[in-house]
């Protein structure tokens, strides 16, 4: 829809459909936040009115830390078996979910019935079964059958922003409001970082300083907190601890 705001049920909604997950990095997680929602929700729905109806975003929303995760395979050694993510603030996760039943109901108008696994509670299992009688067909005929599968999240970081946007706008009749929130919350984490080439540089090519440097830290195995040290790196000394 067009309007420039939300509701506080909308912004209720939005939080019951983030992931329950580890805490971003703002130190927030929807565990620690459930408790205090209803006391939030007031001022969240406030805030995130204002950011979507101006067309803005929060600066720190655009932090961002790359974070290893570890694949299927044990092994702690072998830097093919982990992926590089972005560990973003939480904040911006629950604002992005409130943009995503209008995103989604634009897209309900134009995605067609074989492809049902994308919208909200559709099931693909019609793909598969027109996918089984394909197969079949040209089995019983002889040809050759070529089946391409693309990998829609993995795609995204290579499609053409402008096109995107004019498609969302001219094509499926988005607001402006709803185009200048997309593009605030997509375009200020650049997506390239999370490329292969980008996670091969952070873990090989990273700047190694002789001396003092400023670090990110986070107490993993305690309050789950990020705060900030200056470290020395010839004698690891901890010269300071700040927020």
């Amino acid at each position: 829809n067009g309007c420039a705001s939300f509701t506080e049920a909308e912004v209720h909604t939005a939080f019951k459909r983030l992931r329950q997950c580890a805490a971003g990095i703002d130190g927030l997680s929807k565990m620690w936040l459930k408790p205090l929602e209803t006391t939030l929700l007031p001022a969240m729905t406030a805030l995130f009115s204002y950011v979507y109806s101006r067309g803005v975003t929060l600066e720190y929303w655009s932090l961002a830390v790359i974070v290893s995760i570890r694949k299927k395979d044990p092994s702690l050694t072998n830097m093919d078996n982990f992926r590089g993510v972005h560990l973003l603030s939480f904040c911006r996760q629950w604002y992005a979910m409130c943009l995503l039943p209008k995103l989604e109901e634009l897209v309900a108008r134009v995605t067609p019935i074989e492809q049902q696994g994308f919208l909200r509670g559709g099931r693909i299992y019609a793909s598969y079964m027109a996918l089984y009688a394909l197969i079949e067909r040209a089995r019983v005929q002889g040809q050759r059958l070529y089946v391409a599968f693309v990998d829609v999240r993995k795609a995204f970081l290579s499609v053409r922003r402008d096109l995107l946007w004019r498609k969302l706008k001219v094509e499926l009749g988005a607001s402006d409001e709803l185009v200048a929130a997309l593009r605030k919350v997509l375009e200020e984490i650049d997506p390239a970082a999370a490329d292969d080439r980008a996670w091969g540089q952070y873990l090989y090519h990273g700047q190694n300083p002789k001396g003092l440097y400023l670090e990110r830290w986070r107490h993993a195995a305690g309050c789950r907190r990020w705060f900030n040290v200056a470290r020395d790196t010839v004698s690891h000394e901890i010269v300071e601890v700040y927020a």
